[in-house]
């Protein structure tokens, strides 16, 4: 299994990610969203409609325990990035 990671976008507040795994039948593409704004939310609702699609986290600069995600995603401050 190999294991991909590319920069899908960048604005002044907000970068995504992709992190992709590749077997030999399907690709399982698995997210995280920094920043949980206007652009997070959209981000998160769209991961939800994608079957092939997991969200796995929302990292933010606030603090993680004041952010309730539309979907139960848990929540991490911007610390806890590698």
């Amino acid at each position: 299994m190999r294991v991909y990671l590319c920069q899908l976008h960048q604005t002044e507040h907000v970068v995504v990610y992709i992190a992709f795994t590749q077997t030999s039948r399907d690709i399982k593409i698995r997210i995280a969203i920094y920043g949980y704004g206007n652009l997070g939310r959209g981000v998160e609702c769209a991961a939800k409609q994608n079957p092939d699609v997991e969200l796995i986290g929302v990292f933010t600069r606030r603090a993680p325990e004041t952010i309730k995600t539309l979907t139960g995603i848990p929540a991490y401050g911007v610390d806890d990035i590698l």
